[in-house]
């Protein structure tokens, strides 16, 4: 799935700063949570490969460490994956309103399961 990943999609690495501070415009200029998967650590890494930042400092997440993935879609639509460890539970942001774009590209990416779908979706600040 990685290869696949990587052939379809331009992949941004950001600098730990532009992550660790989500709304910066680096990462994404407007913050929508689309939807938040259930998911077991190893099945992330085996669907988005390395993080491209890992957030280890306590106090800047809500418990725990935190993996950061951030991908620049062939449709223009920039998604920020945000992996709390401690909760088993991959956040979806993307930075536009567009739950049918994130639908499509989570069923690409191998997440069918354990969705939970923000209705309707949630911006962030």
């Amino acid at each position: 799935m990685v290869n696949q990943l990587t052939s379809r999609f331009r992949l941004i690495r950001l600098s730990p700063d532009a992550l660790t501070v989500v709304s910066a415009p680096a990462a994404l200029t407007q913050r929508w949570l689309i939807a938040v998967i259930n998911v077991r650590h190893a099945d992330v890494d085996c669907k988005l490969a390395e993080p491209h930042y890992i957030e280890k400092d306590p106090r800047r997440t809500p418990g725990g460490v935190e993996d950061h993935w951030v991908f620049d879609f062939e449709n223009s639509l920039r998604i920020a994956f945000v992996f709390l460890r401690s909760y088993n539970q991959l956040r979806v942001v993307c930075d536009r309103n567009e739950p049918e774009k994130v639908r499509s590209i989570l069923t690409v990416l191998g997440f069918r399961h354990d969705i939970e779908w923000s209705k309707p979706p949630l911006q962030l600040q």
